[in-house]
């Protein structure tokens, strides 16, 4: 798309603070204004504007896309008959992250599963003591039945997330595989790039084994790049 504004810039509003293109309100894709929660993501999400040249590319505004999806679906907690709404339905995904958590799951390779135990059990210490989420690890490809009370502080501490949280969490679980790397993330304990490493051990080993592969590679430098995004995303709410 044509770059059809000269300036971007932020403030506050009647609900909460907006972002403003030559002065005229931005809206949401679906057509609502942008109501941000704070000033600091306003300026941020400015600034991606700002840096926009003679075409607008929408890879290079990630904060754009997180706020408009917190807005436009997350917010959104009513549905039809015998319909989830969108947040009912992110929420039971998360929780089904959790119930088969990587970190829960270790290899049958000696050097592996040692390596695995190290980064990994410190990781599931922590949640346990930190949150009350006790889950057993095993290396059988089956997956292992966590305990409901830990499942239910699970599901308590995703309700417990506004719309913002959520949006940033729902990038977080699913490209690590671990609602417990991506709680770490949250709680400022890991940078994204670090729960990435941990969260692509196999990968690491593999590599180490057989080669790097360019397009894994590739892949890899991507999903690095939107989790950095969500870890942005949830430091600036």
């Amino acid at each position: 798309m044509k770059k059809f504004y000269s300036q971007a810039s932020s403030g506050p509003t009647d609900d909460g603070f907006g972002l403003f293109l030559d002065g005229k309100r931005m809206q949401t894709p679906a057509k609502r204004p942008l109501s941000l929660p704070n000033q600091a993501l306003a300026a941020a999400i400015a600034k991606e504007w700002a840096a926009q040249e003679d075409t607008i590319e929408p890879q290079s505004m990630p904060l754009t896309q997180l706020a408009a999806t917190a807005q436009d679906r997350m917010s959104q907690t009513e549905a039809g008959p015998g319909q989830e709404s969108e947040r009912d339905k992110t929420l039971r995904i998360l929780a089904d992250y959790a119930g088969t958590d990587l970190v829960c799951y270790r290899s049958t390779n000696p050097q592996l599963e040692v390596r695995q135990a190290e980064a990994w059990q410190p990781w599931l210490d922590w949640a346990a003591g930190a949150h009350g989420i006790v889950f057993q690890h095993t290396q059988s490809l089956m997956p292992v039945e966590q305990p409901e009370a830990s499942m239910l502080q699970v599901r308590n501490i995703l309700q417990d997330m506004d719309a913002w949280q959520l949006t940033g969490f729902m990038i977080l679980c699913p490209g690590l595989g671990s609602f417990i790397l991506a709680l770490a993330v949250r709680d400022q304990h890991l940078s994204a790039e670090q729960a990435l490493k941990l969260a692509s051990l196999d990968e690491s080993f593999q590599e180490e084994m057989w080669g790097a592969d360019a397009e894994a590679q590739k892949a890899m430098a991507a999903k690095q790049m939107d989790l950095e995004a969500a870890e942005r995303f949830l430091t600036l709410l």
